[in-house]
């Protein structure tokens, strides 16, 4: 079942949007003088993203209306029980760090070097502990 939305083109035209599947491989052109696509390669700046067009806020919108049912699903094969056992939460995710100055009691920062090597990672993760305890 497809779902389309009726989004206002750039010059007032009213067109149809439909969700779709965009490939992993980014966009393709048609050469003139060749029958072979060539790929395009493009460097984004994650921290200054362009604004999303009014076609791509349609797709956008298109998609999140899709019923989980609705979602084909055919393409992706079942994992088995089996690749669960050793799955891990979290695994690949790293905190990103912030460089900063603290004062700490001179016997308190002894017992976090008394553990030996890795007092500052200690440190972080007895305050997130403390944190998160709520």
């Amino acid at each position: 079942m497809a779902h389309t939305l009726l989004e206002e083109d750039e010059d007032g035209t009213e067109i149809e949007v439909t969700p779709h599947h965009l490939g992993a491989e980014g966009p393709r052109v048609q050469n003139e003088d060749a029958m072979e696509t060539s790929l395009i390669s493009h460097t984004l700046d994650l921290a200054a993203l362009p604004p999303l067009t009014g076609r791509q806020k349609a797709e956008l919108a298109a998609l999140a209306a899709l019923a989980e049912s609705d979602i084909d699903t055919s393409n992706i094969p079942p994992l088995p029980d089996e690749a669960w056992t050793n799955a891990v939460r979290g695994r690949f995710y790293k905190p990103r760090k912030t460089s900063t100055t603290v004062r700490l009691d001179a016997d308190v920062l002894a017992w976090l070097r008394s553990h030996g090597r890795g007092y500052q990672t200690r440190l972080n993760a007895i305050s997130a502990a403390k944190c998160w305890r709520r």
